[in-house]
């Protein structure tokens, strides 16, 4: 699943599933969760001139034990943190 709109997410199926997906969240504040051995994609941005420009895309599989299964994250400076509601 893919999102590049404001403040969206991304999700893609459960670990229970056993699927090897993607889910992608490239607009402004998106946060993304997958399953298991599944990758996640996401962006970030910064403003400037009163623009929102793209400052990192990223990716990262998850593999339970470093970015875990079925939890929402967000890109933070560069880095994959869970997200804090």
């Amino acid at each position: 699943m893919t999102n590049s709109c404001y403040s969206s997410s991304a999700i893609v199926g459960k670990s229970e599933e056993n699927i090897n997906a993607v889910a992608i969240g490239i607009g402004y504040q998106n946060k993304a969760k997958a399953p298991k051995d599944s990758w996640i994609v996401l962006s970030e941005y910064v403003e400037k001139d009163d623009r929102l420009i793209i400052k990192a895309i990223k990716s990262v599989q998850v593999d339970g034990v470093k970015i875990l299964a079925d939890t929402f994250y967000i890109l933070k400076k560069g880095k994959f943190v869970v997200e804090v509601v």
